[in-house]
């Protein structure tokens, strides 16, 4: 079996950070790695990416095949809970 080389061709730039990159994929075993701190899903709720598998490490376009990636980006709150009064009280009726 033929070795494989995968890459990440499009759909990485997402960012809210100028020069960061979202996503990462390691270019012999396919695994997609993202840097959680980069995220904000109220900014962008999902992310389209294309990868790339080839057989040769210097020619992307031999022997190849692409494909497409969807991540979506699950809602965590991220601000903290405010209470706008400072004694709550409850009762039986």
């Amino acid at each position: 079996m033929q070795q494989a080389y995968i890459s990440l061709i499009s759909g990485n730039d997402g960012s809210t950070s100028p020069g960061s990159r979202l996503f990462t994929i390691d270019r012999e075993t396919g695994a997609v790695s993202v840097n959680p701190n980069l995220l904000d899903r109220d900014a962008v709720p999902s992310y389209s990416l294309c990868v790339n598998a080839s057989t040769s490490s210097v020619n992307a376009s031999a022997n190849s095949d692409q494909w497409k990636i969807v991540v979506n980006v699950k809602d965590v709150s991220d601000h903290k809970v405010k209470f706008v009064q400072s004694k709550i009280s409850a009762g039986n009726r």
